[in-house]
C-alpha cells in the first residue's frame, strides 16, 4: 500500500465515541463522585444526633434525681382547717415541675395560719392550690382554744366551719356548791354563752381541743371561762 492509499484509509476510519453507561447498570465516574461528596455530609448529621441524643439523656437523669425540700403534712388536714407549724414538716423530693409545691423555707410566710382549701392526705404535699387566700384569724378576730372531756362536747363529731355556741356550765368540775350559792336570795342567771365558729378540732389525751374564732373583744373572756373547764359546746344546725 502506498502513502497515498495509507492516509485516504486514516481519514475514514469513524471518530471517538464519547462515554456511556455501561451495559447492566453500571456506575459512572460522575455518580461516584457525587456519591463520595455526599458521605461526609450524612456522617456529620449522624454524629449531631448521636450527641444531642446523648445530652438529652443527661438532662432527664438530671431531672430525676435532683430534689428539693417541700412541704408536706405530718397527718390528714381536713378542707378549712386551720393549718399550724405542727402540721408541717419538710421533706426532699424529686417533683415534677408541673405541680406547684411550697419550699420548706416559706412555711411560716406563705402556710401557716391559713386554712386548708381542699382535703390533704397524710404526707401530701402542700401546693397552693390547697391552701385559702385568707389568713385565719381574720382582722378584729382571735383564735381561742377550748380543751374539754366528750361529756362537756356534742354526740356529733365537730367539723370545721361548724357554728357552735361556748356556754358557761358553772356546775360541772365542782363547781355546784358555786353555784347554789351565786342563786341563793334569786333565781339563777341565765348562763352566759357566746357564738363561735370552729377553725379546728383535736384529740387532746382523753380531752378534745376546738379552736374557735371569736371577735377580738370576747377572746379574753371567753378564754378565762374556758379555762376553767366549766362551759359546753353546743353545736347549731348545720343547714345554711
Amino acid at each position: 500500500m502506498t502513502t497515498d492509499q495509507a492516509q485516504r484509509v486514516s481519514t475514514h476510519q469513524d471518530p471517538p465515541q464519547a462515554a456511556t453507561t455501561p451495559a447492566g447498570g453500571g456506575v459512572t465516574t460522575e455518580q461516584t463522585g457525587a456519591r463520595q461528596r455526599r458521605r461526609p455530609m450524612v456522617l456529620i448529621v449522624c454524629v449531631a444526633l448521636v450527641v444531642l441524643g446523648a445530652l438529652l439523656s443527661v438532662v432527664a437523669f438530671n431531672a430525676s434525681t435532683s430534689t428539693v425540700e417541700v412541704l408536706v403534712v405530718r397527718d390528714t388536714v381536713e378542707r378549712g382547717e386551720l393549718i399550724e407549724e405542727s402540721n408541717l414538716r419538710a421533706a426532699e423530693v424529686s417533683v415534677d415541675a408541673s405541680v406547684a409545691t411550697i419550699p420548706a423555707a416559706e412555711a411560716g410566710r406563705v402556710v401557716v395560719g391559713r386554712r386548708a382549701a381542699l382535703d390533704i392526705p397524710k404526707g401530701g404535699f402542700v401546693t397552693q392550690e390547697s391552701i385559702a387566700t385568707g389568713t385565719v384569724p381574720r382582722a378584729g378576730e382571735s383564735v381561742v382554744g377550748v380543751t374539754l372531756p366528750a361529756s362537756q362536747l356534742p354526740g356529733e363529731p365537730l367539723e370545721v366551719g361548724d357554728q357552735v355556741r361556748v356556754v358557761d356550765a358553772p356546775g360541772v368540775n365542782g363547781g355546784a356548791a358555786a353555784s347554789a350559792r351565786s342563786g341563793e336570795g334569786g333565781a339563777a342567771a341565765d348562763p352566759r354563752e357566746v357564738s363561735v365558729e370552729v377553725a379546728g378540732v383535736r384529740a387532746a389525751g382523753e380531752n378534745t381541743t376546738v379552736s374557735v374564732i371569736v371577735d377580738e373583744a370576747q377572746a379574753g373572756p371567753l378564754a378565762a371561762r374556758a379555762a376553767t373547764g366549766r362551759v359546753v359546746i353546743v353545736l347549731d344546725s348545720r343547714e345554711r
